[in-house]
C-alpha cells in the first residue's frame, strides 16, 4: 500500500544537498521567518491596559464633576477631602478617595495629562492589577506622608503657640 503523494513533496524534503546549500548561506532549510509585529496602535488588541488608565481618568472626571453641584459639596467634603479631622473620625477611605478629587479644572487637567503620558506604559508593563495596586499604594503613601507633615505642623504650631504664651505670662509676672 503506497500513500499518495502530493506532487510538490519532493520540494518539501530536506536532501542533503538542499540542507547543506542552506546551511552554508546562514539560513535554516524550510523554516519560515516569524510574521512581523503588529504595528503600534493606541488600544492593543485586548485594550485591557489602555481602559484601565482610562477608567482612572474618568473616575477622576466624574468625581470632579460632582464637585461642581454644589448639592454634593456636604458629601464630598466628607467623602473626599482628606484632612486630620477625616483620620481622627475614622473615615479611613479619604487616603483613597482623595487621590480621585480635584478641585479647579486646572488642577484635573493636569493631573490626567501627567497621568496619561506617563500612565499609559505602566499597565501595559506592569499588568492591570499590579498598575491598580501602584496607583492605590501610591494614594496611601502620599496621603500618610501628607497627614503626617500636617500633624508635625500642627504640633509645630501649638508648640510655638504655648512658648508665645509662657513668654507673655513671664512678661506681665516681671512687671
Amino acid at each position: 500500500l503506497s500513500l499518495p503523494s502530493h506532487p510538490h513533496t519532493h520540494m518539501l524534503r530536506a536532501t542533503p544537498r538542499r540542507f547543506a546549500r542552506g546551511l552554508a548561506f546562514g539560513r535554516r532549510p524550510h523554516v519560515r521567518p516569524p510574521p512581523p509585529p503588529p504595528p503600534p496602535s493606541f488600544v492593543t488588541q485586548s485594550g485591557v491596559p489602555e481602559l484601565s488608565l482610562f477608567s482612572v481618568v474618568g473616575a477622576n472626571m466624574v468625581v470632579h464633576a460632582f464637585w461642581q453641584d454644589r448639592r454634593w459639596q456636604p458629601f464630598m467634603h466628607r467623602h473626599f477631602v482628606l484632612s486630620l479631622e477625616s483620620v481622627r473620625r475614622r473615615r479611613w477611605h479619604t487616603m483613597i478617595t482623595s487621590a480621585f478629587s480635584q478641585l479647579s479644572p486646572s488642577h484635573l487637567l493636569t493631573n490626567m495629562v501627567m497621568l496619561s503620558f506617563f500612565g499609559l506604559s505602566l499597565p501595559r508593563r506592569l499588568g492591570v492589577p499590579a498598575f491598580a495596586t501602584l496607583y492605590l499604594a501610591g494614594s496611601v503613601v502620599s496621603s500618610s506622608a501628607w497627614l503626617a507633615e500636617q500633624q508635625t505642623l500642627r504640633d509645630r504650631t501649638s508648640a510655638l503657640r504655648e512658648r508665645a504664651e509662657i513668654q507673655a505670662a513671664g512678661c506681665v509676672g516681671a512687671s
